[in-house]
């Protein structure tokens, strides 16, 4: 008994044995570690405030984090409306009314040179190609000062926005209904999630035209959500975002509640 325990085969087929149930074992960790992997990724886990971790989207000129439709410039500058873009754009605006009046300036002397030139010598033709030449110009220096000014004067209008909602607390929680500062991203008072918070209306930029959306209230959690007819489900019922109990709403999804939820511009919504 003692020699056939010691043979080469029998500890070889054992070692293999002992190898296979590892490597099988391992195989079932592994799987089950990419179903739990799978299944985190499948799960709707987007914000609705937060564009990376710990940062709000916010208005590169007032501050705001809420917008019906973001504009973000080249230099990765992004604002809630195109009249902040303006005042952004035209600060020192007397300096840049300043450049275009010079350019106006400039340009509406060349067309007075070239009106000066040919009231003198009306039939000298080797001037035209100069002339065509300065009316082009002429006409191309003011029209670029007349925008540079335009431009100006409409920033003008929105100086007052400067950092107006960007230090405001506007994050109301929806459990405790906690007013929190906009940095945070648990709510100060009970620590839930801020990512679907509501924004103040108090503190809601009047240039920013409210969303329409649909609230109801899960009767499993009592959490509060909105949802769009595109969150119906088959059978007519929608998943809670809190608990993802389905569950029927209590009337149509049609935009008929006015709220001010939350929004950002790499939030999905």
């Amino acid at each position: 008994m003692f020699d056939s325990a010691c043979d080469p085969i029998a500890l070889y087929s054992l070692a293999h044995f002992i190898i296979i149930i590892i490597q099988k074992r391992s195989f079932i960790s592994l799987r089950e570690e990419v179903t739990r992997t799978v299944k985190s990724m499948s799960e709707p886990d987007y914000d609705r405030i937060l564009v990376k971790k710990d940062n709000l989207a916010r208005c590169a000129w007032c501050g705001t984090p809420e917008s019906d439709e973001w504009i973000t410039t080249e230099r990765n500058e992004i604002f809630c409306s195109s009249e902040c873009q303006a005042a952004m754009y035209s600060v020192g605006a007397v300096g840049s009314t300043g450049a275009g009046f010079a350019c106006s300036c400039l340009g509406g002397i060349m067309l007075l040179a070239l009106v000066f030139s040919a009231s003198l010598n009306p039939g000298m033709s080797s001037m035209r190609n100069v002339a065509a030449d300065l009316l082009v110009i002429g006409i191309l220096f003011l029209l670029t000062g007349g925008l540079i000014m335009f431009g100006g004067n409409e920033g003008k209008n929105y100086q007052d926005r400067k950092d107006k909602y960007r230090n405001v607390s506007l994050l109301v929680c929806e459990y405790c209904t906690q007013t929190n500062p906009p940095s945070v991203t648990r709510c100060t008072y009970c620590g839930a999630s801020l990512t679907r918070a509501m924004f103040s209306y108090e503190t809601t930029p009047p240039w920013i035209q409210k969303r329409r959306v649909n609230r109801f209230r899960c009767p499993r959690c009592k959490a509060v959500y909105s949802y769009d007819p595109s969150s119906l489900q088959r059978d007519g019922t929608v998943k809670c975002q809190n608990c993802d109990m389905p569950f029927v709403p209590s009337r149509p999804l049609t935009p008929t509640d006015e709220s001010n939820t939350a929004y950002s511009p790499c939030s999905g919504v």
